[in-house]
């Protein structure tokens, strides 16, 4: 018989589970992640109904956006929100290729050098590999090296990206989704 993984967050993440958040631009999805990080690091009940039973480490790798935005996003979370910052690390990548060998060896040493993640969130997943996921051979290798970097660390690991935005087509005069 195999077992489930443990509740990290209950009816909402598991222990070494792979979750993909999307969403549209600006729809939240990285205030989600942020709370959700808060929620992670200090057993908070997750926007005040999702039962976090024990608090874990949370390495928040940020691939787009600025840090100084993030920081006071923080900031003003943690005046309402408990939150352990000792378990939680942001490692700021405005250019990494994690679907390269030196981008995850890079990674790896970065986290190392702080301590072991329970959950890893990739925040977004294009902004963090140097090909295209709409390319096969270069999502199937980046998937691998996702794999790869949860395996190195037993860890949960959720993904952001955006939703596929919608194209005019002026020859047909139509919105292509």
């Amino acid at each position: 018989e195999l077992q489930g993984g443990t509740a990290l967050v209950d009816q909402l993440l598991w222990e070494q589970d792979t979750v993909i958040l999307v969403g549209k631009e600006k729809a939240g999805k990285s205030i989600f992640t942020l709370q959700l990080s808060c929620a992670l690091t200090s057993a908070h009940p997750f926007l005040g109904m999702f039962d976090v039973p024990k608090p874990v480490t949370v390495a928040y790798l940020q691939a787009e956006g600025k840090l100084h935005n993030t920081k006071s996003n923080l900031e003003r979370m943690v005046r309402v929100l408990p939150c352990d910052q000792h378990k939680l690390c942001f490692f700021y990548y405005p250019s990494i290729a994690l679907d390269t060998p030196e981008g995850v060896t890079e990674l790896i040493k970065q986290m190392n050098d702080w301590q072991r993640p329970d959950v890893i969130i990739i925040d977004p997943l294009y902004m963090a590999m140097a090909g295209d996921l709409i390319d096969n051979l270069d999502s199937r290798r980046m998937v691998a090296n996702l794999r790869l970097i949860m395996e190195t660390y037993h860890s949960t690991m959720l993904g952001v990206h955006h939703a596929h935005r919608p194209v005019w087509d002026a020859k047909a005069n139509v919105i292509r989704d």
